[in-house]
């Protein structure tokens, strides 16, 4: 007498409650008559199929990893996702599954997947302290810097464990690059690229200043595409750190074939250019010092951040100081995106900082700046400004002042020194 074939006389939701949540024996028999019923494709009303509940499964990792593999045989889809845009890595992250993630990414999982909120599974093993979880998908290349759509990142709801686990994370990135398609092929990273790497390490990667960051008076000048902005909202510093730390890996990159290149960190490398180090301390740390600087606190100093007018990505910056026995108008830092070159952004943030500097009462009779004299590209935009050259001194690298290049100084008349009945002309004042 032939043996009937087990069917399943149960609801729908049961069919996936029941992997999740009955004893391993039940679930593991539920399921392969699942696969031989061929009703394992199934889906419920939220569109999550079974392997979703397998790596959700309420128990031991070891029994989640067991069900997961069953039903990838069988042909579920790994990648699948629900209708919050969720994949099962996302539930196996969540209950701190390592195993079941470490499975599920081996068998070409997208860790860095972004759900209608704008996270990723990582943000999913952070809220739930899911510490051995978190390092297992950093350990497979998990991207830490995402922001979500409350401009939150993971670190940002880590707790004090959790964020020595990211800083951890972010000095073995700076050591290694990923290679290929397997997740622990890695190489060591040249010098420069580890300096990179820290340059484009948190908070995000295309920071874009949001309208309610600034008035329609603190518009200060367009051009084409591009507008300069006075912004004093707080959240902006963080974005204009990054622009920051590509400024000084703009100079560093100067220096990429000099002997000495390797021996210097990026704590040294900030130092040399005038650029808060990431080892300073609250408030005086290097958000904390741009925040201070954007709320006009310090009456010597103002920063200005260029943005494309139609998005408000922030296109480049400019940093400025007075100094008051030169009446001269000092540009410390200038700093274009690299995406955003060639479009006249540096003569146009120049501009900005001669009128704003105007706005502010500051009596300047000249503007004046330094450039290593490897940056022709740079020489050539503020000669094009109406800049000349002044003078120049020895730069030095590092504690031991390696020697490399010159500083050049650049000097042009402020204009809004150019004033009737002036005795002395542009070239006058720029030779003084």
């Amino acid at each position: 007498m032939p043996v009937a074939r087990a069917t399943i006389k149960i609801n729908k939701d049961d069919m996936f409650l029941t992997v999740r949540d009955a004893s391993f024996i039940k679930a593991q028999q539920h399921v392969a008559a699942l696969v031989a019923s061929n009703q394992c494709h199934l889906k419920t009303v939220m569109q999550q199929t079974l392997l979703f509940f397998a790596a959700a499964r309420y128990g031991e990792d070891e029994e989640a990893l067991e069900l997961c593999d069953t039903l990838l045989r069988a042909g579920v889809p790994l990648n699948h996702l629900d209708d919050n845009r969720q994949t099962a890595l996302f539930y196996a992250a969540r209950q701190g599954h390592v195993n079941t993630c470490n499975f599920l990414v081996y068998s070409k999982a997208n860790v860095d997947t972004l759900d209608k909120f704008g996270e990723t599974a990582l943000f999913y093993a952070v809220k739930r302290s899911r510490i051995t979880a978190v390092e297992m998908l950093l350990d497979h290349g998990a991207d830490f810097e995402v922001v979500n759509h409350k401009k939150q990142s993971v670190m940002t709801t880590a707790s004090d464990e959790l964020c020595a686990v990211f800083q951890e994370a972010r000095k073995k990135r700076r050591l290694e690059v990923t290679e290929g398609p397997e997740p622990r092929s890695k190489r060591p990273r040249s010098a420069l690229e580890q300096l990179e790497a820290w340059a484009d390490e948190w908070p995000m990667r295309h920071p874009k200043i949001e309208t309610a960051d600034f008035k329609p008076k603190d518009l200060l000048n367009s051009e084409g595409e591009y507008s300069v902005v006075k912004v004093s909202s707080p959240t902006t510093a963080a974005k204009l750190r990054v622009l920051e730390k590509h400024f000084v890996v703009d100079h560093a990159r100067l220096m990429k074939d000099e002997s000495w290149f390797p021996k210097l960190t990026h704590e040294q490398w900030s130092k040399a250019v005038g650029v808060i180090t990431d080892a300073s301390e609250p408030p005086n740390d290097a958000v904390g010092g741009i925040k201070t600087v954007l709320s006009d606190a310090n009456s010597q100093h103002f920063t200005l951040p260029a943005i494309k007018t139609a998005n408000k990505e922030v296109a480049g910056y400019i940093h400025c100081t007075f100094s008051k026995e030169k009446k001269a108008l000092n540009i410390s830092h200038i700093k274009v995106d690299s995406q955003h070159t060639g479009r006249g952004i540096g003569g146009l943030l120049i501009k900005a900082a001669e009128d704003y500097s105007q706005r502010l009462g500051w009596k300047c009779e000249t503007v004046e700046l330094s450039v290593l004299a490897r940056n022709q590209r740079a020489i050539r935009c503020y000669e094009k400004a109406g800049f000349s050259f002044k003078c120049e001194s020895e730069a030095s690298w590092g504690p031991k002042q390696f020697s490399a290049c010159k500083w050049q100084r650049f000097k042009k008349v402020h204009k809004h020194h150019l004033k009737k009945g002036s005795k002395k002309g542009p070239e006058e004042l720029t030779k003084q």
